[in-house]
C-alpha cells in the first residue's frame, strides 16, 4: 500500500483508507447512509481509524443515534489516543447534547496523555462558548506557548489569545499576541484583522486602515474584515469610504447578514432611507429569505446568518430602516456561532477562527461601535 499523511509523532494512514473515508464522507453528503456506513467500516479496516471513526460517529449523532456516536468516538480514542481532530470532535458532539462536564472530561483526559497546541486550543473555544472567560483566555495561553503541534496550530491559537485579550482590553498583550502569530502565520488574514483591530481600539486609524486592506487582499472573501472596516470608516464619518468598501465587500462575499446590515445602517445613518430599504431586500434575497438563494460565498457567510437572514433582514426589511441593526447584527452572529463553532473546531482549526472573528467583530468593534446608531457617525 501507498502510505499518506503522518508526522513524527503521528503514524500514517493507509491510502486505501483514506479513500474510504473520503468515500463515506461524499455518500453522507449526498444521503446514502448505508453506503456510507460500509465506506467507513472498510476505512476502518483498512487502518484509517480516528479520521473514520469521527466521520461515522457525525453520521451517527445527525440522524438521531447519539450513543452510537460515542461508541464509535470511543473505539476511535482507543485507536488512536493522539488524535487530537477525535477529541475536538468527541467534545464538541457532549457539548451538542448539553453534557458540559462530559466535554471536559475529553480534554482533560486527552491533555493528561499529551496535550498540545489543538487540544488546548479547543478546549479553550469550549469555555468560551460556556462564558468561562478567564479559563479560556488560560487555555489559549498555555496552546500559544505549547512546544507540541504544528506551526499552524499555535498560530490560531495566538490568535484566540489575542482576541481573548481584545476582549479584556488588554491591547498591548493582544497586539503581542496577534504578532507572534503573524511570525508563524504571515499571509494570515485572521491575525491580520485581529491586529487591524487593536489599532482600531487604539485610535492609530492608518494603521488599522493598512491592516485591513492587506487582510482583504490576502482573503476578498474575508466577509469580517469588509465589515469591520466599514464600520471604522463609518465611525470617522468617512461616509463615502464605507460605502465603497461594504460594496466592495459585498461584491466579494454572498450570503453574509450582518453585511448587509452594516452598509444598509451606513445608509439609514446618512439619511438615505430609500437607498436602506433596497439594501435590506437586497439582503434578504442573497441569504435566502427572498426571491433568490443564497451564493454563500463569503467565509463566514454560514448557516447561521442565513437562518437568521430570513427572519432578520425580512423583519427590518418590513419594519423599515428605523429599526435597530444592531440589534440584528448581534443576533445574526450570534446565531452563526451557535450553529458553526462546534463543527469548526471538529472539523479543523482554521475553519474556527471565523467563528471567533465573528464574535470578535461584533464584542470588540462593531458591539462597541454599533450600541448607539447615532455616536456612530459622528465625528
Amino acid at each position: 500500500l501507498v502510505y499518506a499523511g503522518g508526522s513524527a509523532t503521528r503514524p500514517r494512514i493507509p491510502a486505501a483508507g483514506l479513500l474510504f473515508q473520503s468515500r463515506g464522507a461524499l455518500l453522507h453528503q449526498l444521503g446514502d447512509l448505508s453506503g456510507a456506513r460500509d465506506a467507513y467500516r472498510r476505512a476502518v479496516t483498512l487502518g484509517c481509524g480516528a479520521p473514520a471513526y469521527v466521520g461515522w460517529a457525525r453520521l451517527e449523532e445527525e440522524h438521531g443515534d447519539p450513543a452510537l456516536a460515542e461508541q464509535l468516538f470511543s473505539r476511535g480514542a482507543e485507536v488512536d489516543p493522539d488524535h487530537a481532530p477525535l477529541h475536538n470532535a468527541r467534545a464538541a458532539a457532549a457539548e451538542r447534547r448539553g453534557q458540559m462536564h462530559m466535554a471536559r472530561q475529553v480534554y482533560s483526559g486527552a491533555c493528561t496523555r499529551g496535550a498540545c497546541a489543538a487540544l488546548l486550543h479547543g478546549w479553550g473555544q469550549l469555555e468560551l462558548r460556556d462564558g468561562k472567560h478567564a479559563r479560556a483566555s488560560a487555555l489559549f495561553e498555555r496552546a500559544a506557548t505549547c512546544g507540541r503541534g504544528s506551526a499552524e496550530d499555535r498560530a490560531f491559537a495566538h490568535h484566540a489569545l489575542g482576541h481573548a485579550r481584545l476582549r479584556q482590553r488588554r491591547l498591548n498583550e493582544a497586539h503581542a499576541a496577534f504578532t507572534a502569530g503573524l511570525a508563524l502565520s504571515p499571509e494570515s488574514s485572521q491575525l491580520i484583522l485581529g491586529l487591524a483591530l487593536v489599532h482600531a481600539h487604539q485610535r492609530n486609524d492608518e494603521a488599522a486602515r493598512a491592516l485591513f486592506s492587506r487582510a482583504v487582499r490576502i482573503d476578498p472573501r474575508h466577509a469580517h474584515a469588509w465589515r469591520a472596516w466599514g464600520v471604522m470608516e463609518a465611525r470617522l464619518g468617512e461616509t463615502d469610504a464605507a460605502r465603497q468598501i461594504l460594496a466592495d465587500g459585498l461584491r466579494s462575499c454572498r450570503g453574509y447578514a450582518p453585511l448587509w446590515l452594516a452598509a444598509a445602517r451606513v445608509e439609514k445613518e446618512s439619511g438615505h432611507l430609500a437607498r436602506a430599504r433596497r439594501l435590506l431586500q437586497d439582503g434578504v434575497d442573497d441569504c435566502g429569505g427572498g426571491r433568490d438563494g443564497p451564493a454563500n460565498t463569503a467565509r463566514g457567510g454560514t448557516r447561521g446568518a442565513r437562518a437568521v437572514s430570513g427572519a432578520g433582514l425580512a423583519a427590518l426589511a418590513a419594519a423599515g430602516p428605523g429599526a435597530s441593526l444592531a440589534e440584528e447584527v448581534d443576533a445574526s452572529t450570534s446565531e452563526q456561532l451557535d450553529t458553526s463553532v462546534a463543527a469548526d473546531v471538529d472539523a479543523s482549526l482554521a475553519a474556527d477562527l471565523d467563528a471567533s472573528l465573528a464574535e470578535e467583530v461584533d464584542a470588540s468593534l462593531a458591539g462597541e461601535l454599533d450600541a448607539s446608531p447615532a455616536a456612530m457617525l459622528a465625528a
